[in-house]
């Protein structure tokens, strides 16, 4: 008995982290989308790659890219690494002025080379030269090393979003937390104290996981603020500052109670920068 009910008080707890975390999580992504980061993380990624802006604001300016523009002349977020490939080989290999493309972009390895060869740019020289030799003179092999070239550059380039929404998502967490009052050491205690309560919660949870489990096992796309703000008001859950949060009387009482009020902020904003996709997985499990 006693052990069945602190794994419900986990899973409660799992399920509220989970929650404030596809909040913190769609502030965001609505953020990143205002300010363009995505694309913008991307053009910094291809110029670093380059090693020249200007021959990046070429590829940027190739057909096969610019059809990957989307409405309202932005930036593309994504470029696939086919397409990279082709329009870089495109670039680097057109011999002369004028020459045609599609024919630029078939021609025999040798003569790719060859003209690579004499590049002015050092940097994209000796990339395109070394993924060249390393394919011995298989044409696709090279293009799959281009290809591989770029992917490990965009997995730092990844890597950049990833932790500039861990940084997002360890501040707004806290904020979340201290702004709503959601103290984590309370809500374990009510949840602990509290089995009608607890046990509504449960399924509540247990609810959420089963619709996923219909989705594949994916977590529900939830990006609405208002619709997962309106679910953890809905649990009936000692969320929010009513004023009563502290003694009248300032002693080592008072001292303690803020103490454990401090304590309770901070595991909250600290689980919100774990993520919604690790509360969602240990949910499911």
């Amino acid at each position: 008995m006693f052990g069945s009910t602190i794994l419900d008080v986990a899973i409660g707890m799992v399920f509220v982290y989970l929650l404030i975390s596809l909040i913190c999580s769609a502030l965001n992504e609505t953020i990143e989308a205002k300010l363009k980061n995505r694309s913008k993380d991307l053009e910094k990624g291809i110029q670093n790659l380059l090693g020249n802006p200007k021959l990046a604001e070429g590829l940027y300016n190739h057909p096969l890219i610019k059809a990957l523009y989307p409405e309202g002349g932005a930036k593309p977020s994504y470029i696939p690494s086919r397409t990279f490939s082709l329009a870089l080989w495109n670039m680097a290999t057109l011999a002369q002025e004028g020459a045609n493309a599609a024919s630029a972009i078939s021609q025999s390895l040798p003569q790719i080379r060859q003209t690579i060869a004499t590049l002015p740019d050092d940097h994209l020289r000796q990339a395109l030269l070394a993924l060249i030799d390393e394919a011995n003179g298989d044409l696709e092999q090279a293009r799959k090393n281009v290809e591989r070239w770029y992917d490990d550059a965009m997995d730092r380039v990844s890597g950049w979003y990833k932790r500039r929404s861990q940084k997002f998502l360890l501040a707004f967490g806290f904020l979340f937390a201290v702004a709503l009052n959601i103290d984590s050491v309370r809500i374990a205690d009510k949840l602990y104290l509290d089995t009608p309560r607890r046990n509504a919660i449960v399924a509540a949870a247990q609810g959420y996981a089963a619709e996923a489990s219909k989705d594949g096992g994916h977590m529900p796309a939830e990006k609405a603020l208002e619709k997962n703000y309106d679910k953890i008001q809905g649990l009936g859950l000692p969320i929010g500052w009513t004023g009563k949060e502290f003694p009248a009387s300032f002693g080592w009482n008072w001292v303690g109670v803020f103490g454990l009020k401090l304590l309770g902020l901070f595991l909250t904003g600290l689980a919100v920068s774990l993520g919604a996709p690790f509360w969602f997985d240990v949910l499911s499990k």
